[in-house]
């Protein structure tokens, strides 16, 4: 039987219990009873004994999990194989593979393998192995435990998925079958819908990550507050619409004049607003969706002394993009961003960013509105 861990709203119950996948010999391990989780986003083989705990995601947003325990494994040499769905339009597998890519504990005997293509469920995924070193617990003495964390990441219609198993190095090959055959019976409910496509190209993320890279000159003419939009870690995850500019000679003498195929592209691509995802690689930069920042704002409104996630991660405020534009050349790139500070203010710039090589840097900002709230 399922176990459920609650977080946030509303949990489902299991379907499909009673199909049993195959009759594996005994190298293979127990046999796997087809299994379909709380809302349905895939059905996945769960092997006869392992415990089972699920976690929802909050109010449907996020990340929900499937974890199973092979049974009589105790720390520090407990045996997990798990799903990660990350359910929202934000969330990439290019990003996770980012994080893990970049990762490093720092910690002796972590080492991380390169990334291999694989096939799942008729898709193309990515897989990768973790050679660590687990460590007990905070205030408790024991030994290091050499261990392997396999991670299969899956793309999906919407977000993606992660198929992840993590065990002891002397046990890693015992259960290693077990996990070969979880992965082959796993089956996502999008199978017949075509895979998440960006609109957004990757010239346009590899500007908006420069972005957070550029240090604004100092001084009484630089623009009030920017120098906190490259600082921020908190991105809304759909960019901001941008109306065509009435003013003649805009963006006005003290930007200077722009090449109007750079004007136009910007303008034409920010006629409405976009979904933003996670894909601009920066180190510890989160793109969360509309309605999960709506939710952060809300609590934050309601309660402002609070000290739940929702109140904290908005303290530093969040930067609104919007989409880029480029001139023909493809060497000069225009944007538009707003911080805003809740409760606060919200401060809106122009920025020009220029092609030096292979980098992006900063040419030209300019403020383009400041609103104390």
């Amino acid at each position: 039987m399922l176990r459920t861990r609650s977080v946030g709203l509303g949990l489902g119950l299991l379907a499909g219990l009673a199909l049993s996948i195959g009759c594996p010999s005994a190298s293979q391990g127990p046999r796997l009873e087809s299994t379909t989780v709380p809302g349905g986003a895939y059905a996945i083989g769960i092997p006869a004994g392992w415990e089972q705990t699920w976690t929802e995601a909050p109010a449907g947003r996020g990340l929900s999990e499937l974890q199973l325990s092979a049974p009589g494994e105790q720390w520090p040499g407990y045996v997990n194989i798990t799903v990660l769905h990350f359910a929202e339009t934000q969330r990439t597998p290019e990003r996770y593979l980012f994080d893990h890519q970049r990762a490093a504990s720092g910690r002796e005997g972590d080492v991380r393998t390169g990334f291999k293509e694989i096939v799942v469920a008729g898709r193309g995924a990515k897989v990768f192995e973790e050679a660590i070193v687990r460590y007990p617990p905070a205030g408790m003495s024991g030994d290091k435990v050499p261990s392997l964390v396999r991670h299969v990441v899956v793309p999906a219609s919407r977000g993606f998925f992660v198929l992840k198993y993590d065990a002891p190095e002397g046990s890693a090959q015992e259960y290693q079958p077990v996990f070969d055959r979880f992965v082959e019976s796993f089956a996502p409910a999008d199978g017949s819908q075509p895979l998440a496509q960006d609109p957004i190209g990757a010239r346009e993320y590899e500007v908006l990550a420069a972005l957070f890279g550029v240090r604004a000159t100092s001084g009484p003419d630089a623009p009030q507050f920017f120098n906190d939009v490259p600082e921020c870690r908190l991105v809304a995850g759909s960019t901001m619409a941008v109306d065509r500019p009435n003013e003649p000679g805009w963006p006005g003498e003290e930007f200077g004049a722009l090449a109007p195929d750079l004007i136009e592209d910007y303008l034409a691509k920010n006629e409405k607003a976009w979904p933003l995802t996670d894909r601009i690689m920066v180190p510890d930069l989160v793109v969360i969706s509309p309605e999960e920042l709506e939710a952060r704002l809300r609590a934050s409104s309601q309660d402002p002394a609070a000290e739940g996630e929702s109140v904290l991660r908005l303290r530093g405020g969040y930067v609104t993009l919007s989409r880029v534009g480029f001139n023909s050349a493809g060497d000069l790139a225009l944007l538009r961003t707003a911080l805003a500070l809740p409760g606060a203010m919200r401060a809106e710039y122009l920025v020009l960013m220029k092609q030096q090589g292979r980098a992006w840097a900063l040419a030209k900002v300019a403020m383009e509105g400041l609103i104390y709230q």
